[in-house]
């Protein structure tokens, strides 16, 4: 189940990855500081608390230069918490099966928004929301945590190009990183240089 998952992010990641990186000519330069202003200035359009219900609500129409404030923005939010982590335990025997009925598919939903509440970029539990709702014939639905999905990953592949420390991705979460590596092909082996 795992390495089907990691399969299907890859992919997803791929995509998001070529489709968006073609627009990096137009894509938005980090300046930590710019994105600090803006998401404190109530006249921004980038202002945190108005762009984050658009984004609790599932706004379609939020752009990558949202995005960016969204995710970066985020590290400046009192629950910020760049080593969260999230207990599989309660639903771990449904992860594992291969057919899964409609109430496990509801359970998984469940798991999935609880957690989206305290965790508002976890990509696993945004892919589990997308999946889920599609599992459950609630396609619209799942088209808006497929879309955060995909606009969050091209954040991050957008936000430099991994090949120096100067030009690195930038993420705000453990999790992240290891999704990254995994799927450049490489493996965290516990160590990491200064």
């Amino acid at each position: 189940m795992k390495i089907k998952f990691i399969a299907k992010i890859g992919f997803c990641l791929l995509l998001a990855f070529t489709t968006l990186k073609a627009q990096s000519a137009s894509a938005p330069k980090l300046d930590f500081e710019a994105i600090s202003y803006a998401i404190n200035d109530p006249q921004s359009p980038f202002y945190y608390p108005a762009l984050f219900v658009r984004y609790e609500q599932n706004d379609t129409q939020l752009t990558l230069e949202d995005y960016v404030a969204l995710y970066y923005g985020f590290a400046h939010q009192p629950n910020y918490h760049p080593l969260y982590y999230i207990d599989f335990t309660s639903i771990e025997a449904i992860l594992y099966q291969q057919n899964r009925s409609k109430s496990d598919q509801r359970k998984l939903l469940k798991f999935a928004l609880r957690n989206l509440k305290d965790f508002p970029f976890d990509l696993e539990m945004l892919w589990m929301a997308y999946r889920s709702y599609e599992s459950l014939g609630k396609k619209k639905q799942g088209v808006a945590y497929y879309d955060k999905f995909k606009k969050i990953v091209a954040t991050i592949c957008l936000s430099g190009d991994g090949l120096t420390p100067e030009t690195a991705y930038h993420v705000l979460f453990l999790q992240h990183e290891y999704m990254l590596l995994d799927f450049l092909g490489f493996r965290f082996d516990g160590q990491q240089k200064p």
